[in-house]
């Protein structure tokens, strides 16, 4: 039994690292689903999204409904096959943690071996691993997946190089491959940490001889390879986004500017809470008086040739994505995430010196224990700001079990018709997590024919003095409605075209505000207005409902909403898709409800807007994520519409045979059936496999 204590006694340096670790994650470790969601990008996306995902079943990746009308998962890169698991297999808010925490301990770890390996002392590691909590601490999850992996990736090969034989290396640096190529943001993989390894083994640790190169290559290659159904989806889905057009149409100059910010940002701390200054103050430190210079010397290349790489890139980014337009996704700021791994490293080589002047009695010995005190004032900041997203943004369990809207979730599912809701002055995304279709979402490759109808139905918004960029998603990447001011009742008929809304199979409207518009009946809400309360009675609104679950929402029935799908007996043609939305946005409820407003050279040859179309009654038999059934009469020739995102990767047979289908009202599906059809198939089939 005394062998046995002594075996799993720990040491005092792996005590320190358990505390940091533990001080990283604390409020998840001991709160559990009660803890805020680690990051308002969490409730946003990542978080939202993936429980989305684990509800609806579908592990292969495909088409789902619910953000903004329709997304393809694999083109989305964030749904990872580790993240997959992970979701399916356990609690949501347990697997979220776990996802934010696997980062953040393995860049510790990393960071720390890298130091070791490097021949620094404990003490300067130990400084690394703290300096990488604090700047990524605050910004967990997906986001900071890649960069937090990286140095354990990197340390494991470092060691598989030194025993190629080792079949435990082997195994470890192969594991550590599956979990960064299997975790995180698929633009934040490639190419950016990947090129950070090459500068750590071309510089700081080189590595010479072809058998060492090899297995380095290996090892990028099948990271590259993990992520390959989505570099597919992705080429072939974004040249119908919105955001190919805005970062295609960055110049030069612009793209070059934004890189220099974005490089500015991390040599001046800004959000990293100035400890980029500290390390480089510590690193011109030990270059005054180090005897190890030739490591200085080659630390000074990696930063340099760091430095300069991001502006090699963007103008090789500008001078491609012409011909591939999907580069247009990949931004070169992700890069910088992993740049800070070579900058943290460059501190703890002054922080060596440091001690090592300490030891010699050159230096106060009060001098690391400042610059740890700094560091740990600096980590307050994390706490205060876990602290204050939660009584703001809510715990998980504030957000993701709401018993008002597990009401509403309910409700949509017994009624078995799809319909969909807008969250106003909420997070769209945190809506699909109870299985409810929302018209907005955040969605980086979001259907262009859909972003142009919600440009067009929020242009009253859009037009105003403080409608704010941020707020509106306007750049394609996330649509949300999210109007600024503390109003207790909002008008929302001023902002939104509610014709349009209604035409988009939005039947409910959720909200923390009373709602004012035409149509909209109230069905439940709390005594009083969210901005009605005073600051300290909304402070207990969110405590009391961060352990039981958001219920201070009104929740609004629309009663102009039309179904998802639905026949008309009208024909209009416009030359473009402006004047297509134009018509539209004019129309009234019901021109839109007995209308198809298309493009002329779209629709079949054989339809033209004197051909009698006939009405005729819709029912949906099966409504999955990648194959929609309806059962239809026709008793002539009919035109059907489906509000769902155009994707041209939706294909359509009527009882068997295939048929065109076209944008009708611009964004959504069109059909014509001929006389006597009775089922209609529609199927995601894109140019690639489902993965």
């Amino acid at each position: 039994m005394i062998r046995l204590s002594r075996q799993l006694r720990l040491s005092r340096q792996q005590v320190i690292l358990a505390i940091l670790i533990l001080w990283t994650g604390a409020e998840f470790i001991f709160l559990g689903k009660y803890a805020p969601p680690a990051g308002t990008d969490n409730l946003i996306s990542s978080m939202s999204n993936l429980q989305t995902y684990a509800r609806s079943g579908q592990w292969t990746l495909g088409w789902m409904p619910h953000v903004a009308g329709g997304v393809d998962t694999a083109a989305q890169g964030f749904y990872p096959v580790i993240t997959r698991i992970a979701f399916f297999s356990l609690p949501n808010w347990l697997a979220g943690y776990l996802l934010s925490l696997g980062p953040i301990v393995a860049g510790v770890l990393g960071v720390y071996l890298l130091c070791r390996r490097l021949g620094l002392v404990f003490a300067a590691a130990a400084f690394a691993a703290f300096v990488w909590v604090i700047d990524f601490g605050d910004t967990m999850f997906l986001k900071t997946a890649v960069p937090g992996y990286l140095p354990l990736f990197i340390a494991s090969l470092t060691y598989l190089l030194d025993d190629r034989k080792s079949i435990k290396r082997w195994l470890a640096a192969l594991g550590m491959l599956v979990v960064l190529g299997g975790t995180g943001y698929f633009s934040r993989i490639l190419p950016f940490p990947l090129i950070i390894m090459g500068v750590w083994f071309l510089l700081i640790e080189p590595r010479r001889g072809i058998s060492n190169w090899l297995i380095i290559g290996l090892m990028t290659l099948l990271v590259i390879a993990m992520r390959t159904p989505e570099i597919i989806a992705m080429a072939n889905n974004a040249p119908l986004a919105p955001i190919s057009d805005f970062r295609q149409s960055d110049g030069l100059i612009e793209i070059m500017g934004k890189t220099a910010r974005g490089l500015g940002e991390v040599f001046v701390g800004g959000p990293k809470n100035y400890t980029t200054a500290i390390c480089f103050a510590l690193f011109g430190y030990s270059l005054l008086d180090c005897k190890n210079r030739q490591r200085n010397r080659f630390m000074i290349v990696a930063i340099v040739t760091a430095t300069v790489l991001p502006f090699l890139m963007a103008a090789g980014k500008i001078a491609i994505q012409e011909f591939l337009p999907f580069l247009s996704g990949f931004n070169i700021n992700n890069y910088f995430n992993s740049f800070r791994m070579l900058i943290v490293v460059s501190g703890a080589i002054g922080f060596a010196a440091l001690i090592e002047n300490v030891q010699k009695g050159t230096i106060s010995r009060w001098a690391p224990r400042a610059i740890g005190g700094v560091l740990l004032i600096f980590s307050l900041t994390l706490k205060a700001n876990a602290a204050y997203e939660w009584i703001t943004q809510g715990s998980l369990k504030n957000n993701y079990e709401s018993p008002v809207l597990n009401t509403l979730a309910g409700k949509i599912k017994t009624n078995g018709r799809p319909v969909r809701a807008l969250a106003h002055q909420m997070y769209g995304p945190v809506l699909h997590a109870y299985g409810i279709e929302t018209l907005g979402g955040a969605n980086p490759l979001l259907m262009r024919r859909y972003h142009n109808f919600w440009q067009k139905m929020s242009e009253g918004w859009r037009s105003r003095a403080s409608f704010d960029l941020r707020r509106g998603g306007d750049r394609g990447a996330q649509i949300s409605y999210l109007p600024a001011g503390d109003n207790i009742e909002w008008p929302i008929g001023d902002d939104l075209n509610m014709k349009m809304l209604s035409l988009a199979n939005v039947g409910y409207v959720v909200s923390r505000d009373h709602i004012l518009a035409p149509g909209l009946k109230q069905l439940s809400g709390p005594d009083r207005p969210w901005h009605a309360l005073s600051r300290n009675e909304k402070i207990k609104v969110n405590l009391h409902d961060n352990f039981s679950g958001r219920n201070h929402v009104f929740v609004y029935k629309n009663a102009n909403v039309f179904p998802r799908f639905y026949t008309v007996t009208a024909l209009r043609t416009f030359d473009n898709g402006e004047k297509v939305l134009d018509a539209v946005a004019a129309a009234s409820l019901g021109e839109l409800a007995s209308t198809l407003f298309t493009e002329k050279g779209l629709i079949p040859k054989r339809i033209n807007p004197n051909t009698p179309l006939y009405k005729s009654g819709v029912q949906v038999d099966r409504y999955d994520n990648n194959e929609i059934v309806l059962t239809i009469k026709s008793k002539g020739t009919t035109a059907l519409i489906a509000t769902n995102a155009y994707s041209p990767f939706w294909k359509a047979t009527v009882d068997g045979v295939p048929t065109i289908m076209f944008p009708a009202d611009h964004a959504f599906w069109g059909v014509f059936l001929p006389a006597g059809a009775k089922k209609v198939v529609f199927r995601y089939q894109p140019p690639y496999p489902a993965f």
